[in-house]
């Protein structure tokens, strides 16, 4: 936590890290990626969008951005984030054909290769089950990370 008594620099500074560059203009993720998210605004802290790959989008219009930007949950929404940017890099897309949510599999991503943490995320997917790490969201994280985008069918 900074000076600031927020979470809000070691966001940037783990941003940076990747290589992409923190937007506050979170609207202007409509702007290259329609859809991006199946939350609404208002409960959408971040997003990234693979037709801006250098950029990742941070909400502070969200409704919980105070409680969000002061607790633990910021940095893991920003390695969230990170995690698509990495997925997108390695595969191509943010949803490679894995046989898992492609928001399950960017938690599992986050948790494993950027130190997430996995009880944090798992909570932040009450509303919204996709987002739900399992045994089978770690395989794919553990797949992409290994350069293997798809899985062949049965």
């Amino acid at each position: 936590m900074g000076s600031d008594g927020t979470y809000l620099a070691a966001g940037e500074q783990l941003i940076a890290s990747v290589g992409p560059s923190p937007t506050y203009d979170f609207k202007s993720v409509y702007d290259h990626c329609s859809g991006s998210t199946r939350l609404a605004d208002e409960t959408t802290l971040g997003a990234f969008c693979s037709a801006t790959p250098n950029l990742i989008y941070i909400n502070q219009n969200s409704r919980n951005w105070t409680y969000d930007v002061t607790g633990s949950y910021y940095p893991n929404a920003v390695k969230h984030e990170l995690a698509h940017a990495m997925i997108y890099r390695i595969c191509g897309t943010t949803a490679p054909a894995l046989r898992v949510d492609h928001e399950a599999l960017t938690n599992s991503y986050a948790t494993l290769y950027f130190g997430a943490e996995r009880d944090v995320l798992n909570s932040g997917a009450q509303n919204a089950p996709w987002y739900t790490m399992t045994d089978a969201s770690d395989t794919a994280a553990q797949l992409v990370h290994d350069g293997h985008c798809s899985i062949s069918a049965d």
